[in-house]
């Protein structure tokens, strides 16, 4: 259960860092 739901932070973490820089790259242009 616990491996589980760390795999899910992470790849939450990561979708959130993913779509925060694609909306920092379309701010700069």
């Amino acid at each position: 259960m616990c491996f589980n739901s760390s795999i899910a932070s992470t790849v939450f973490y990561s979708t959130v860092l993913a779509f925060e820089l694609h909306n920092s790259c379309f701010n700069y242009l």
